[in-house]
């Protein structure tokens, strides 16, 4: 009796140090949340028997994918009814302690010599299931050589052999590795997921956790229930979790700073968006957190702009500016979202939203009067000066022969399969084609340099050759800066405003 309460205290207290993702990992797939669509069909298969010896499990971070893995790997395996039963010796076993259980991080394991040891072994019959199982995360960082290596061993699979390939980013796959699995996609959770989540977490951990403030967990969770249960792991610490310990801890600015700050980029005030930046630093805002929350707050600004979402939140600044305005700030803001340097790279990108050169016009005591009086002039008409912002990718296209801008268009949007944010950065650049030779230019330093990264550079001109059908060499340079239109102090128009107003011309 001593020795079985041991055993049980011994369980409890490992269960209790393990961090919350973990311990609340789903044991069977009735408990996988927001992904019906794979669950489904793959009970089914399994029901049926209709196993395929190779499937593809992409999607973002924190969904499910890695998890739904080991419960598909349990099930070929279980010799109860319902799979997994968590009740047979194959459902017992830890993956890690299981023969036929094969997890390999290929981030760690990318090299060709792993997967030859591999192909080596796999012809080795199961140990104690049915089938050999081989769960390969993070697939995509293989080398060219090591996928060489794993397409032979997926074109002629023994008959005991499954694998599962897990990645967040299934471009980096080769088609042939793709072609020869069942692929499925794995879904961002929605806030209502999300919350169902944690609330299920919450009260199991017996967490005092406020409505407001699971609400606000389930935004900055960003589709990943997993990032969402780490971070209730981390505010829990401080005992009740409400609304401002989530702010403080996970560094998320006030909901007045973000408006205030919003308000500034539409009203175009530099002064007053920088300093409302400040306030959020020094109140211990992270800088990627007001990222974020500034990209939220516009998203849902564009969205209520073309009326697909209700004006309530974004009501202030609605009226101040036009959708391409938004779409330009957004694409901004997802640009400084990927900066090294965060803080610079936001304030740079404020000042580029906001400052408009203006030529100076200074006052003074008295005027030289007119040798002669000058002829009487028509009261000038007020000049509006316009403050355009880039509407669409084809007004940074510099037109050529034939249909280049229409074909500009086609790479970027090939591009923006691949990289979004790379086409986000694209779509601010200015475009001059040569023969063989595309000429991006760029408003900042770290935009050029950005393109100019070898992997970010091939994917531009892959999308090129493919859209023009020729090879182009992508060249990057730093857009120069616009030349100010100086006045011309003996302008009619000149003269009159300085007689009227009193003053003199400046350099400014």
């Amino acid at each position: 009796m001593g020795s079985k309460l041991s055993i049980s205290i011994l369980v409890e207290n490992r269960l209790s140090d393990l961090a919350l993702y973990r311990k609340y990992r789903s044991h069977d797939f009735d408990a996988v949340i927001g992904q019906p669509h794979v669950v489904d069909t793959l009970q089914s298969a399994i029901k049926s028997g209709r196993i395929s010896h190779a499937y593809l499990f992409t999607g973002p971070r924190g969904v499910g994918k890695t998890t739904v893995a080991r419960l598909l790997a349990r099930s070929l395996n279980c010799t109860g009814e319902t799979k997994p039963c968590g009740k047979c010796n194959n459902c017992k076993v830890e993956i890690s302690g299981h023969l036929d259980l094969i997890e390999i991080d290929a981030a760690s394991n990318r090299r060709i010599d792993e997967i030859r040891d591999l192909r080596d072994k796999i012809g080795l019959a199961p140990a104690m299931g049915r089938y050999k199982v081989y769960i390969i995360d993070e697939v995509h960082m293989l080398t060219n050589e090591a996928f060489n290596a794993l397409l032979k061993t997926l074109e002629e699979p023994p008959a005991h052999a499954v694998f599962i390939l897990v990645t967040t980013e299934a471009h980096k796959l080769p088609e042939t590795i793709i072609s020869r699995t069942q692929r499925f996609n794995f879904k961002p959770l929605g806030e209502a997921q999300l919350k169902q989540g944690l609330q299920h977490v919450a009260t199991e951990e017996k967490i005092q956790l406020e409505p407001a403030a699971l609400d606000l967990l389930a935004v900055a969770a960003r589709g990943s229930l997993r990032d969402g249960i780490s971070m209730l792991d981390q505010v829990s610490a401080a005992g009740k979790v409400d609304t401002a310990t989530v702010r403080r801890i996970l560094g998320w600015a006030d909901n007045e700073i973000i408006d205030a700050l919003s308000l500034a980029i539409a009203k175009q005030q530099t002064a007053e968006a920088l300093s409302q930046l400040d306030q959020a630093v020094a109140g211990g805002s992270d800088i990627a957190q007001v990222v974020q929350q500034l990209t939220e707050h516009w998203r849902q600004l564009l969205l209520a702009k073309v009326g697909v979402a209700a004006l309530s939140d974004v009501s202030d600044i609605a009226d101040l500016v036009e959708a391409s305005f938004i779409s330009n700030v957004i694409d901004r803001l997802i640009l400084t979202a990927q900066s090294p340097a965060p803080r610079l790279s936001l304030e740079t990108t404020l000042v580029s939203l906001t400052h408009t050169p203006q030529q100076t016009v200074r006052p003074v005591q008295s005027v030289k009067p007119a040798t002669e009086e000058p002829t009487p002039q028509p009261k000038p008409q007020p000049t509006v000066v316009a403050i355009e912002t880039p509407t669409s990718t084809s007004d940074n296209v510099k037109a050529g022969p034939g249909q280049e801008s229409e074909r500009w268009l086609k790479a970027l949007s090939d591009v923006k399969a691949r990289n979004n944010s790379l086409y986000a950065l694209l779509r601010s650049c200015k475009t001059d084609f040569s023969d063989d030779e595309l000429v991006l230019s760029c408003r900042f330093g770290f935009h050029r340099d950005r393109i100019q990264e070898p992997k970010n550079r091939q994917i531009i001109e892959d999308a090129l050759e493919r859209a023009f059908g020729k090879s182009y060499k992508v060249l990057c340079q730093i857009e120069p800066p616009v030349a100010q239109a100086e006045i011309n102090p003996a302008s009619e128009l000149v003269s009159s405003a300085l007689k009227i107003l009193g003053g003199e011309i400046v350099d400014g």
